[in-house]
C-alpha cells in the first residue's frame, strides 16, 4: 500500500490533505446514494488508510448495547484471529485491543508515538511486540447523542513516519466528518424514521377530560415531569391511583412525549409476579451458566429498558429482595448481572405505580422506608372517576368512538336516557370499567341504530343498579358546598339534560326553557359547554 510522505514535508502534507478529502468525499457520495452503511464506511475508510499511511488498520462498528459489543466493518493488514480478538476486546499480539476500548470508553482520540517508549499508554501497548509501533485510534460519535457509532484504528511502524500530535487534528477532522455524514443518516435519520413509524403504529396516548383535575394533570406532566425524563439518570416517578384509573396509560404518556426517552424502549413489568428468588436475575439479568438452566444470557429489565422507560406496576407488591435491589440501582445507576463480576451503567426512567397506600405499608414494615423516600418526591396522583364526574361524558364519547372503530360498526350513539343512566353510575372500576361498558354496548348494538336505556339495562345491568342505589349519597354530593356552587351544578345539569332531550338543537332547547337562544349560548359559554356536551 502506498505510504504517506513524512509529516514535516510540505508536499506530503498536501498529499495527506488530498487523501483525507477523498475519504470524506467518498463518504458523502455513498451517503447521497443511500447505499448500505457497511460498504459506505468501508469505502471511505480505505481512502483514510491511504491518507494516514497505515500498515494495519481497523474500522469497528460499536453496537448500542450494554455491555459494549463491536463488529468489524473493515480490516487492513490483520489476520482474522487478530480482528476477532480486537472485536472481543481480548489481548492478542500485533494489535492493541485495549487502546480501542479506551478510545470508545473515553470518547477521545488516542495517540501512541512509539510503543517501546510509551509511558502513558504502557498498559495498552503490551501486545505491540517486536519492532516499535505507532498507533492512532479515535471514536466516531453521533452528533446528536454523542454516543459512539464506530472506532478508527491506524497502526504503522515507529520512526521517521511515526504518528505525532500533529496528526491528531487530521484524525479528529475525519472522525467528525464520519460522525456527521453517517451519524445524521444512520443514527439520526433512520432512528427518526423508525421512531416515527413506531409512534404512528402506537396511537398517541390521550388523557381525556377537561375537568380542573385533568387539566392540571396534563399541565403538571408537561411543565414539571416530562422535562426531567430527558436528563441522564433521571429521578423515579411514582403514580398513585385506584385500579382502573389509567396508571399504565400515564406511564406510556410519559414515554411517548419524552423528548429523548421515546427513542428508547418501553418495558412494563407487574411486580406482583416477582419472586424473591428470581428478583436479581429478573431485574439485573444473568450470564450464561450463572445457575442451573441458564443456557443463555439474559439482560434483565433494567438493561432491556436502557435509555427508555421501565414501568414497574404494583410496586407495593414487590418483595423485600426486589425492593433492596431497586434501591441499589436508583442509588448507583449500575446493575451487576448474576454470575458476572462486572457492573454495567444503565440510564433508565423508572416509573412505579400502585393502588396501595405506601405510607401505610411502610408503617407495617412491608415496604422499605428509604425506597419510599426515593420514590415519593415525584408523585402523580390519579383521582378516581367519582371525583371528576365532569370527565365521564367526554370519556363516553371517546370510548364509544374507539369501540365503533375497532368493531367496524357505526351506531347513532346513546339516547338521552341512556346517557343519564351512565352519568349517574358510580363507576367503581373507574375508566377501565367505562371502556368495557362502551365496548359491550357497541358489540351488541344494531348497526345504524341508537343505543337505548333498554340496551344498557340488558347488557350492563350493574350500571342501572348502581345508578338507582346511589340515592341520598348522590343528593349529598350534588347539594354539598356553597349556595353558588350548588346553583351552578344544578344549572349546568339542567342545561345538559334539556339540550340532550332536544338532540342539542339550541333553538328548541331555549324555547322549552323560556329563554332566547342568545341567552342559552351565554349560559353554555359560562359553563364551558359546546355542541355535543363536550366541556370546552
Amino acid at each position: 500500500m502506498p505510504r504517506a510522505a513524512p509529516h514535516s514535508d510540505r508536499e506530503g502534507g498536501e498529499a495527506r490533505h488530498g487523501d483525507l478529502l477523498r475519504a470524506v468525499t467518498r463518504a458523502l457520495e455513498v451517503l447521497a446514494a443511500r447505499q448500505d452503511e457497511t460498504s459506505a464506511l468501508s469505502e471511505s475508510f480505505a481512502a483514510a488508510v491511504q491518507a494516514f499511511g497505515a500498515e494495519k488498520a481497523l474500522l469497528l462498528r460499536v453496537k448500542q448495547t450494554v455491555p459494549l459489543e463491536m463488529e468489524s466493518l473493515s480490516a487492513v493488514g490483520l489476520e482474522p484471529s487478530q480482528v476477532e480478538a480486537a472485536v472481543a476486546g481480548d489481548s492478542v499480539e500485533g494489535v492493541s485491543a485495549s487502546l480501542i476500548r479506551k478510545a470508545v470508553e473515553a470518547g477521545e482520540p488516542q495517540l501512541v508515538e512509539n510503543s517501546q517508549f510509551e509511558g502513558r499508554h504502557s498498559a495498552e501497548t503490551g501486545a505491540l511486540t517486536g519492532r516499535p509501533h505507532s498507533v492512532l485510534c479515535a471514536p466516531v460519535t453521533d452528533p446528536w447523542t454523542r454516543s459512539v457509532l464506530a472506532v478508527l484504528y491506524f497502526q504503522t511502524a515507529a520512526g521517521p513516519r511515526a504518528y505525532t500530535p500533529a496528526d491528531l487534528p487530521f484524525l479528529r477532522a475525519y472522525a467528525t466528518a464520519l460522525g456527521h455524514a453517517f451519524g445524521l443518516f444512520l443514527s439520526g435519520e433512520r432512528r427518526y424514521r423508525a421512531t416515527l413509524e413506531r409512534l404512528q403504529k402506537e396511537r398517541a396516548p390521550e388523557i381525556i377530560g377537561e375537568t380542573e383535575e385533568t387539566s392540571r394533570l396534563r399541565a403538571d406532566l408537561h411543565e414539571s415531569y416530562l422535562p426531567g425524563t430527558a436528563v441522564e439518570n433521571p429521578r423515579p416517578i411514582l403514580i398513585l391511583g385506584e385500579t382502573g384509573t389509567g396508571k399504565d396509560l400515564l406511564a406510556r404518556y410519559l414515554h411517548y412525549y419524552s423528548e429523548t426517552r421515546n427513542r428508547g424502549p418501553f418495558v412494563e413489568y407487574n411486580c406482583a409476579g416477582l419472586s424473591a428468588e428470581l428478583a436479581h436475575t429478573t431485574l439485573f439479568g444473568h450470564v450464561r451458566g450463572a445457575f442451573t438452566g441458564a443456557s443463555e444470557a439474559a439482560p434483565g429489565l433494567f438493561r432491556s429498558a436502557h435509555r427508555g422507560v421501565l414501568f414497574l406496576d404494583e410496586i407495593g407488591e414487590m418483595p423485600a429482595r426486589g425492593q433492596e435491589l431497586l434501591l441499589k440501582v436508583l442509588d448507583r445507576f449500575t446493575v451487576q448481572p448474576q454470575g458476572d463480576s462486572r457492573a454495567y451503567p444503565v440510564d433508565v426512567q423508572v416509573v412505579a405505580a400502585t393502588g396501595r397506600d405506601l405510607a401505610a405499608l411502610v408503617q407495617e414494615g412491608r415496604f422499605r422506608h428509604d425506597l419510599y423516600q426515593r420514590l415519593k418526591p415525584l408523585t402523580l396522583r390519579l383521582p378516581p372517576l367519582s371525583e371528576r364526574r365532569g370527565d365521564i361524558r367526554p370519556l363516553l364519547i371517546h370510548f364509544l368512538a374507539e369501540a365503533e372503530k375497532t368493531l367496524r360498526k357505526r351506531t347513532r350513539g346513546l339516547t338521552p336516557e341512556a346517557v343519564h343512566a351512565l352519568l349517574a353510575h358510580a363507576w367503581p372500576g373507574n375508566v377501565r370499567e367505562l371502556a368495557g361498558v362502551c365496548t359491550a354496548l357497541v358489540t351488541h348494538a344494531r348497526p345504524g341504530a341508537e343505543i337505548t336505556l333498554d340496551d344498557v339495562r340488558k347488557r350492563c345491568p350493574e350500571v342501572l343498579g348502581s345508578a338507582s342505589s346511589r340515592g341520598s349519597g348522590y343528593a349529598r354530593e350534588t347539594l354539598s358546598g356553597s349556595f353558588v356552587q350548588v346553583r351552578s351544578r344544578f344549572e349546568r345539569e339542567l342545561l345538559v339534560r334539556r339540550l340532550e332531550l332536544h338532540r342539542w338543537n339550541v333553538a328548541e332547547a331555549a324555547m322549552s326553557l323560556g329563554i332566547s337562544a342568545a341567552t342559552l349560548y351565554r349560559y353554555l359559554q359560562r359553563h364551558g359547554l359546546r355542541q355535543g356536551g363536550d366541556e370546552g
